[in-house]
């Protein structure tokens, strides 16, 4: 292996940077360049700001330092870090990027490593990648995250690496790798424009190593790269998901290109570590499909095939356990189950099934496996019997628009012994969370599980009156000790005791006036033995209406509102709300859901969620859904904050009928239509002659949008969810949606407003006014086709959502009957996997 001095080159290619340029240059300074073995050469990439201009000065200013400004055209990042590399000298060469920062002592932590005898033996070195939010509100300097997907390589601090033995360890970029000058030459390797918009130093990394038997990796603790999270999103890496070239030309010219070159130089077989490096880069893509809102979900079709194609060559050099093996950093069992069962060769059924919840309240257990093809004849045994799931569910693994595998979740009862077969054979039952496989283990693993505890040796005895007047007063230290918390442990049982099977409420910790209180306020009046508590901070503005109407308050965060969770029976929030304690998780939401929350939603531990919509209840339980849930987590049963504007609705038609055109937009940043239209006189005049005033909600202010609602005879509005509200009153509606309307971001979901809109939907101001103006002459009356949808968008307006939804959580702690929970079959009754029974499988 080639020696050399340790100097080292540091190539910065720049592009639009200058508001990001003075703290690199700042950190560079902090290196204390002058007289070190570091040169650092600029390319400046056809920047359009002034960041050569900036760079100039600063070499100006530093005659001591050997630094040099390079000029091309534009041409992108691989073609300036080529160009850096054309004239670079030093016997190590890196290529950090200049809207980061290295922290100080970065290039101390390296230069005393490759000054070091081990650096001979290594081909690469790599720097410690720190997450560095950009600085707000003024501050000097931004928040560090050390949660890179790649820090565990950092555990055990500075070590070299032998890939062949820790694949794990692999590294993939160019930012923090410091590579040898003279093997990129010797092997003509450079960055490859083709690979973009992004891993060109992944495919360079994969070539650089991919020649050596063993290669070896310094990984250096502390040396911290902080790689900048800009606050706009605005980077090279932010903006990669909405380019047709990441899910093309990465994996055909970057990974398909990596390995085929590998396999060619080793016998066929691609290297773990570089395999583990395509999967901890595939794992990103399918990642992505499950953030909300997702960046991925405008891919084209044609480019989602192609990227599915591809990935599909790829795998033809993955290994099946290899896959299995994968620590490199977090893959959810779900994708893991995916690229298993649909890339990697492995069978389409499960190999044992998860017993993963127990439903105490009503006796059940759930069992889930996933699976890909067809799907498995089942049968269930429970006490020797063959049942029927008392609840099941099949969930798509949707991903990139295709349903590439399934997930079963099943119901069935936890008092008898249970037992699965999957298309006749028997499948392996597991309790607890479906678990990686483990292909090798750790000796730390081995010992923790089966080494003997050391023994205990007690101190020896210390005869003479001194030890024996310690003992004494040690003893009645611990008598007062005793006392003292025996004291403190009564008041804390006689707090406990008052949040006893509790129910704990919350709209949101900085407000009320949602479901929550309405539902607060119903079981105050109809189920006072129920143990009710209302969650809300002192800051919040409805804090003192609420104390004033006698509201059980509990502030958020408070050691008073963590005894409460660890003693309540339900939380019922608006929001999902985490927590290892024993309460069951209820959620309300603050509206209808109409698009595909899921990636959301799937994460959050939930007992219950409520619904108040048909079509919404079909959307989340169905078997076509992204959710996770399915009827034994949903019910339908309306929201709380219904019956107050149903309430409210009446007593304005007591009060002589509607009297408001409501103007409800989604936003106070109002476009040029929605201000056209209120500011427009001939709107007020068209209102005036019906007998009705115009009336302005505030987004910010939903008290005062749900009493305009309820005495609206129109209502214009580009928000969802206010329409679902003038549905549910069975008020006309105008949607105004100026110019092309945005999708909101992430997946559509259930409802779309042109095909299932409870209005006609306008585009500017004037047309707006005109279906304004029709509704009033016609009387306010909705037509067809919207006053059939408005009938179908609710399942109740009686009133009783509160004690439906009452009825609904305290069913959670109901047993079913022994009748409910086995619904007995014959296996004969068993048809195409599913069992065929009156009233079974709900």
């Amino acid at each position: 292996m080639p020696t050399g001095t340790g100097s080292i080159s540091v190539v910065v290619p720049t592009y639009g940077v200058a508001a990001y340029l003075p703290a690199f240059l700042a950190s560079l300074d902090a290196q204390d360049l002058a007289g070190r073995p570091v040169e650092v050469v600029f390319v400046d990439d056809g920047s359009p700001d002034d960041s050569a201009a900036i760079i100039s000065a600063w070499i100006a200013e530093r005659p001591g330092v050997d630094a040099r400004l390079v000029r091309k055209a534009n041409g992108g990042l691989s073609s300036a870090r080529n160009a850096g590399l054309d004239v670079a000298t030093g016997d190590w060469v890196s290529f950090p990027d200049p809207d980061d920062v290295l922290d100080a002592g970065y290039l101390d932590a390296v230069s005393g490593f490759l000054a070091s005898p081990e650096a001979d033996t290594v081909h690469l070195v790599t720097g410690r990648p720190i997450f560095y939010d950009d600085p707000v509100d003024g501050a000097a300097e931004g928040r560090r995250r050390d949660t890179h997907p790649l820090r565990h390589r950092f555990d055990d601090g500075t070590r070299v690496v032998d890939l062949v033995r820790y694949p794990q360890y692999f590294h993939v970029a160019a930012n923090t790798g410091f590579f040898r000058r003279a093997l990129l030459a010797e092997h003509a390797l450079r960055f490859d424009g083709g690979v973009r918009p992004v891993w060109e130093d992944g495919h360079l990394t994969a070539r650089y190593l991919s020649p050596f038997e063993r290669p070896r990796v310094a990984v250096l603790a502390e040396a911290r790269y902080l790689y900048r999270v800009r606050a706009d999103r605005s980077s090279l890496m932010d903006g990669q998901w909405s380019d047709p070239d990441k899910f093309v030309t990465v994996p055909g010219k970057g990974w398909l290109d990596a390995l085929r070159t590998a396999a060619a130089e080793h016998d066929g077989r691609v290297p773990e570590w570089l395999q583990n490096m395509i999967v901890y880069d595939v794992r990103g893509y399918f990642k992505n499909e499950r953030r909300d809102p997702s960046p991925t979900a405008a891919i084209p079709r044609e480019v989602s095939d192609e990227f599915l194609r591809l990935l599909h060559a790829c795998f033809e050099y993955l290994d099946l356990d290899v896959l299995d093996r994968f620590r490199g950093s977090h893959i959810t069992h779900e994708v893991r189950e995916v690229l298993r069962m649909v890339f990697a060769g492995a069978p389409d059924r499960p190999a044992e099934i998860a017993v993963d919840r127990l439903d105490e309240g009503r006796g059940l257990v759930r069992l889930r496996y996933y699976y890909a093809g067809e799907p498995p004849v089942e049968q269930w045994r429970a006490r020797g019997l063959v049942v029927a799931p008392v609840f099941e569910k099949t969930r798509p693994c949707r991903f990139y628009g295709r349903d590439l595998a399934y997930e079963r979740l099943v119901w069935l009862p936890a008092d008898g012994i249970l037992s699965v077969t999957l298309d006749g054979r028997a499948v392996a039952l597991r309790t607890g969370p479906p678990e990686l496989r483990r292909l090798d283990l750790r000796p730390t693993r081995i010992r923790e599980a089966l080494a003997s505890p050391p023994p205990v040796t007690p101190p020896p005895a210390r005869p003479g009156l001194r030890p024996r007047l310690g003992r004494v007063r040690r003893d009645v230290q611990q008598q007062l000790h005793d006392a003292r918390a025996t004291a403190g442990q009564h008041r804390l049982d006689e707090q406990a005791r008052a949040y006893t099977d509790a129910w704990l409420l919350s709209d949101h910790p900085d407000r009320a006036g949602g479901d929550a209180e309405v539902l607060y306020r119903w079981l105050r009046a109809h189920r006072p033995q129920v143990n009710a508590w209302f969650v809300l901070a002192a800051s919040a503005p409805d804090r003192s209406r609420l104390s004033a109407d006698g509201f059980r308050l509990i502030e958020p965060g408070s050691d008073e509102h963590d005894l409460a969770r660890r003693q309540a029976r339900h939380i019922v929030s608006a929001h999902p709300d985490g927590g290892d304690d024993r309460a069951l998780r209820i959620l309300l939401p603050a509206q209808v859901i109409t698009r595909d929350v899921s990636n959301e939603l799937n994460r959050a531990a939930l007992d219950l969620v409520l619904c108040a919509s048909p079509g919404e209840f079909d959307a989340v339980v169905g078997d076509t859904s992204p959710y996770v849930w399915g009827r034994h987590e949903v019910a339908l049963t309306g929201l709380p904050r219904h019956d107050r504007l149903l309430d409210l609705a009446r007593r304005a038609e007591a009060a002589g009928g509607p009297t408001v055109v409501l103007l409800a937009p989604s936003t106070d940043d109002l476009p040029d239509a929605w201000r056209a239209l209120l500011d427009s006189d001939d709107l007020r005049r068209a209102a005036d002659a019906h007998g009705y005033r115009v009336e302005h909600a505030r987004p910010t202010r939903p008290g005062d949008v749900e009493r305009l609602l309820a005495e609206a005879v129109v209502v214009v509005t580009d928000d969802a969810a206010v329409s679902f509200e003038a549905a549910l009153l069975q008020r006309a509606v105008v949607y105004l949606e100026p110019g092309v309307a945005t999708p909101p971001p992430g997946r559509p979901g259930w409802w779309d407003v042109e095909r299932d809109g409870f209005g006609p939907v306008t585009p500017d101001a004037g047309a707006a006014l005109a279906a304004v103006t029709a509704l009033l002459t016609s009387g306010g009356t909705p037509e067809a086709p919207y006053a059939e949808r408005m009938a179908g968008a609710f399942a109740f307006r009686d009133g009783e959502n509160c004690r439906r939804v009452h009825d609904a959580i305290t069913a959670l702690t109901t047993p079913l009957t022994e009748d409910e929970r086995y619904l007995t079959l014959e296996p004969r009754d068993v048809i195409e996997g599913r069992p065929v029974v009156d009233g079974a499988g709900r």
